[in-house]
């Protein structure tokens, strides 16, 4: 749970992508082998390794055990922007949807998990296109799917079934957290495990429940989905912004230019 540096690695070749990933883990590696030994940082690198240590494990035998544990996780900047453009398409139609249904509004950002708003998308075990819809999902919600007809890529009525499945699933579990856990993990293993614990309390079901099939998707889909609506809708925000700057100053030279 130590996030020790995010550095930015700019490179096509994955070759060389790897090579500079490894490098950096190194670096660290090395710096906590170094105050393993009860030496201090000497450089403003090393010094922010450090620093990102809790003060109770900046033991000796505790910078030794993390020196052996250092690990890099790519990040996804590159293919959410990409996400976010093709959001521009479909976002506003979604909106109202959630709308015409009484759903938050947030929930139209909620494609970026399931396919990055890729209306081509299509996973191993069948789900397709921009919300990811299973053949008998789509079915149960009254589309059409076979040879001829696959009424998911049709985004409108595919956003229609969606949207009720995760009403449906709020009547159950009153609970967002529990909401969307369950549009991921399934609502039958989610109300299994509400009535296991007692609660409809998201992060203690999140902490406890365990099952085969409960793993590191399941458990991150809630706090993905805050993740990846935050940085959606704040990118708009600054593009509305930029937007309105830009209005403004062709106002301005406008009124220059008539002068």
């Amino acid at each position: 749970s130590i996030v020790y540096s995010v550095d930015y690695i700019w490179s096509s070749s994955r070759k060389k992508k790897k090579k500079n990933i490894e490098k950096y883990r190194d670096k660290i590696s090395s710096a906590l082998k170094k105050f393993s030994a009860n030496k201090k940082p000497s450089s403003a690198y090393e010094r922010k390794i450090y620093a990102s240590v809790p003060k109770h494990m900046r033991k000796s035998t505790d910078f030794a055990i993390l020196s052996r544990r250092v690990r890099c996780q790519t990040g996804i900047y590159d293919s959410f922007k990409k996400a976010v453009k093709n959001s521009e398409k479909y976002l506003p139609e979604i909106k109202q949807e959630t709308s015409k249904l009484g759903l938050p509004e947030e929930l139209a950002y909620l494609p970026h998990l399931e396919s990055a708003f890729n209306n081509k998308a299509k996973s191993k075990v069948g789900a397709r296109r921009v919300w990811q819809l299973m053949p008998s999902t789509a079915r149960l919600g009254g589309l059409r799917v076979n040879r001829k007809q696959d009424d998911r890529l049709n985004v409108p009525k595919a956003t229609r079934v969606a949207l009720k499945k995760i009403k449906s699933y709020y009547s159950k579990t009153k609970s967002w957290g529990l909401t969307l856990t369950a549009y991921n993990y399934g609502i039958n293993g989610t109300m299994r495990a509400i009535k296991k614990y007692n609660t409809r309390h998201y992060p203690y079901i999140r902490k406890h429940h365990k099952t085969p099939i409960f793993g590191f998707a399941s458990k991150n889909f809630y706090p993905s989905f805050i993740a990846v609506k935050s940085v959606a809708k704040n990118h708009e925000v600054k593009a509305a912004k930029k937007k309105s700057s830009i209005k403004v100053a062709k106002s301005k030279k406008s009124r220059r230019n008539k002068g």
